[in-house]
């Protein structure tokens, strides 16, 4: 199962996005939920494959309640389900791939390829989870043209996106980015999908972080999938307002500076080895 949310999509990167999709010859079911205002182009719709389900007319709900729309109807009937964005595209045999990694190893409860730009070169998007000092550099970067607060934050950042790790060995980390969530249908069931207190942003990292409390998360980095980044919250002064509120909602959920899980979970990034017993679980 394929779930992807749109809100006023560049058609041509969805298009590419689709096909992308189509190459698998697993049996598949991909679910189009459109949040715009107005319905794609008749002639597109006509012009989908069989297998694609176009849903509109609820508004915009937001990003992960669009999602959660087909994952409440559909993931008991899911082997595997992937959230993808309508602006990432992959190679013929990538989901074929993954289905057959997650089969060999039933520990994996999400699972993303390595993300690179359309030029090739790495996305830094998967990571450990944020400090709130972190996350707040991060997304105000003036802040880092202090000497002094960064002299004290450059390492953390470092640390943040794995730059201590070698990103193209296979990995396991708390944090999985949305662009490209593989996940066992079982998993997916269990968590009941998104949280929908966040209305755009930090739901990845909420959904991620719940699913690495009940198994692994791995970063496959031998295979790639590209993503049209955009960094839309940078650009825009209401997405960056809608951001600093999901991230508020995030940090009040999960604990501000004294949150002893999110310091075990980050400890426990490694490389990932492969299976190593039946049903192992990790809980923290």
């Amino acid at each position: 199962m394929v779930s992807i949310v749109l809100y006023r999509p560049d058609i041509a990167k969805l298009q590419e996005c689709l096909d992308s999709v189509y190459l698998c010859r697993l049996n598949w079911r991909l679910h189009l939920i459109d949040n715009s205002e107005q319905p794609l182009d008749e002639a597109f719709l006509k012009a989908l494959d069989t297998r694609v389900t176009y849903t509109f007319g609820q508004g915009n709900v937001g990003f992960g309640a669009g999602h959660n729309l087909k994952i409440a109807e559909h993931v008991q009937k899911a082997r595997y389900w992937l959230v993808l964005n309508p602006d990432a595209y992959f190679g013929e045999g990538l989901l074929e791939e993954l289905v057959k990694r997650m089969d060999a190893d039933p520990a994996i409860g999400l699972c993303i390829p390595h993300i690179q730009n359309p030029d090739g070169s790495t996305q830094l998007v998967n990571k450990r989870l944020p400090t709130p000092e972190v996350f707040v550099a991060r997304k105000l970067d003036w802040m880092l043209r202090i000497p002094v607060v960064k002299n004290i934050l450059n390492h953390r950042l470092d640390m943040f996106v794995l730059k201590d790790m070698d990103l193209h060995r296979p990995l396991i980390c708390p944090f999985i980015s949305g662009c490209f969530m593989f996940f066992r249908g079982s998993m997916l069931a269990e968590l009941k999908g998104y949280d929908e207190r966040y209305f755009l942003y930090m739901e990845d990292l909420d959904i991620s972080r719940r699913a690495a409390q009940r198994g692994l998360n791995v970063v496959f980095s031998d295979i790639a999938c590209h993503h049209h980044w955009e960094r839309a919250a940078y650009k825009n002064r209401k997405l960056f307002r809608i951001l600093v509120d999901s991230c508020i909602a995030y940090f009040r959920k999960w604990g501000w500076p004294l949150d002893f899980e999110r310091m075990a979970m980050n400890r426990r990034v490694r490389y990932y080895e492969g299976p190593e017993v039946k049903d192992r679980r990790v809980t923290v």
